[in-house]
């Protein structure tokens, strides 16, 4: 099972569609949610500060990859 770690500096709400290209281009790839992939999404709320810590804890549980959609979500991974 393959891991992915996503930090969102906002919420879901906000990028839901961005999410669901992102899914279907894994599933073109070959790589489906609970069969092959498990993502771990951690939400700042908008709370840019939390950014660092929510990076470090998808590193703690081992994630393969963290995937973000902005500068300050790249500068915390």
């Amino acid at each position: 099972m393959h891991r992915i770690g996503f930090l969102g500096p906002s919420s879901a709400v906000g990028v839901t569609s961005w999410l669901e290209a992102l899914r279907a281009g894994l599933r073109e790839l070959g790589y489906a949610e609970g069969k092959n992939l498990v993502i771990e999404f951690r939400w700042a709320e908008g709370k840019y500060e939390r950014l660092a810590e929510l990076a470090a804890e998808l590193v703690r549980l081992n994630v393969e990859l963290i995937v973000t959609h902005s500068t300050p979500g790249a500068v915390a991974a």
